[in-house]
Formats: C-alpha cells, sequence, structure tokens
C-alpha cells in the first residue's frame, strides 16, 4: 500500500478528528461571544429572558410580532428605542443567526413580557383590538336588534380570520428564514472543517509520479499559470512570482492523468 492509498484510507478517520475540533473551536467562538451580549444586555439594564418563555405565543412577545397599542394601525413597527422605557421590556439571546460570512453568532430580540399588561397589541390583530379576541357585540331585544347583532358577529369573524391568517403567514416566513439560517451555519461548519483534510490529501497526491490506482482526477491548471492552491501543492513560497515552470506544471500533470 503506497503513501496515498494509506492516506486515503485514514481520511474518514482524520475528517472527524477535524470535524470534532472544528466544532469545540466553534462552540467556544459561541460561547465567548454570546457572555459579551449577555454583559452587554445586563450593563444596560436589560432582562434577559430564556427559551422557556416563548417569544410567539402567550403574554410574552418579541417586538416584531407587536404594534405599540390597539389604536395604531395593523403592522406599525414598535422598536427596541421605543421599547425601552416599558416595564416589560426584555430580550431574548438567539444564537441561530450568522454575519456576512455565514459565522453564526448571538443576537438579541427584543421583547416584551406581557404585551396586553403594558398596553401594546399584536401587529395583525384588527384595527382597535390588542389580540384576535372578538368584541362582544350589543345584545338588542328585539329581532332587528339580533339580526344586527348577527352581522356585526360575522363581520367580525371575517376580519379576525382574515388578520389570524395573516399572522400565520408572517409566523412562516420566520420559521422559513430559521431553518435557512441554521442550514446556512451548517454547511459553513462542515466546510470549514473539511478543508484541512482536502488540502492535506491533494499535497500528498501531486507528490506522486503517478496517480493511484482507479484515480480520474482533473485539476484545473491552466498551463503555465500559478494560483495560490498550486503554491500549497506544490510547495512554492507564496512571495515567489506567480508563474509555474514547465517542469512543475508536468509533474502536476503525470501524477493526475492516467
Amino acid at each position: 500500500m503506497d503513501v496515498v492509498e494509506a492516506d486515503l484510507e485514514d481520511r474518514p478517520r482524520r475528517s472527524e478528528l477535524a470535524l470534532k475540533a472544528s466544532e469545540r473551536a466553534h462552540q467556544q467562538r459561541l460561547a465567548a461571544l454570546t457572555e459579551d451580549l449577555t454583559e452587554e444586555l445586563t450593563t444596560a439594564g436589560v432582562t434577559i429572558s430564556d427559551q422557556s418563555l416563548p417569544a410567539h405565543d402567550g403574554d410574552a412577545r418579541s417586538l416584531d410580532r407587536l404594534r405599540p397599542n390597539p389604536e395604531d394601525e395593523p403592522r406599525t413597527e414598535l422598536s427596541a428605542e421605543d421599547h425601552a422605557s416599558c416595564p416589560g421590556h426584555g430580550a431574548w439571546i438567539e444564537t441561530d443567526h450568522h454575519d456576512e460570512q455565514g459565522n453564526q453568532i448571538p443576537v438579541a430580540v427584543y421583547g416584551c413580557a406581557d404585551f396586553l399588561a403594558h398596553g401594546h397589541a399584536l401587529s395583525y390583530a384588527p384595527a382597535g383590538r390588542a389580540d384576535f379576541t372578538p368584541v362582544p357585540t350589543s345584545t338588542g331585544t328585539s329581532d332587528d336588534d339580533e339580526s344586527s347583532d348577527d352581522e356585526q358577529a360575522a363581520e367580525q369573524a371575517d376580519e379576525v380570520a382574515v388578520a389570524r391568517a395573516a399572522q400565520a403567514a408572517a409566523e412562516l416566513e420566520r420559521r422559513k428564514a430559521a431553518i435557512i439560517r441554521k442550514w446556512v451555519i451548517q454547511n459553513n461548519k462542515d466546510w470549514d472543517a473539511s478543508a484541512t483534510p482536502r488540502r492535506q490529501w491533494l499535497a500528498a497526491l501531486v507528490q506522486r509520479s503517478t496517480a493511484p490506482k482507479g484515480a480520474r482526477m482533473l485539476l484545473p491548471l491552466p498551463h503555465g499559470r500559478r494560483t495560490k492552491l498550486t503554491e500549497e501543492l506544490l510547495g512554492y513560497d507564496v512571495d515567489v512570482s506567480w508563474w509555474v515552470t514547465p517542469d512543475a506544471y508536468e509533474k502536476v500533470y503525470r501524477a493526475l492523468k492516467q
């Protein structure tokens, strides 16, 4: 068994070790960032809620699910700055977010601990209402009054149904966004963890005079052109010329062709 074949057999074990090492480093980095964010929120006097208190159901809601008060138009924004003086002001720390480079980061999601008690309203609740609870209609005694009450109740039910559907659609978009965020984070973690064993395998491969038995590979290397990857694989110093010599190119070519 030659060096490259042995390397191929050992690759799964090394890849697993690299994944574990990368995951440990990732968790340590995330824990440090979360600790910094926690300290920042605590210093600012913001109450931090744990995940046992949901942000989408019950008395507590995140601010992106609320509007300032029932009299505001549905979907009126309630910002963290405007809500800061509310007695129920607080935040959740969510870690399923990532920065522009795809690195997982903690984010403060601000909310209210009891939106009804503090005079707010659900963002999609019908105008003039804090939530989707039906407003009692007048109780008349005549047939005309009862008919009018029935019509009002039916209109109200339709209005609430439309508002609930809009809220459900918004919650679905939030869920989809969360799934995509987790997918991006996991893919980036897997890619980072695989970089080292992948480059080690390629570096070992191009040191051969012939390709391993059964290998059918193609290295995209324009004749004479040098790249950072070929520098690593061929052992050149990064600071030297960006052109490979013909003998170096032929070495790569011979190693990879059948």
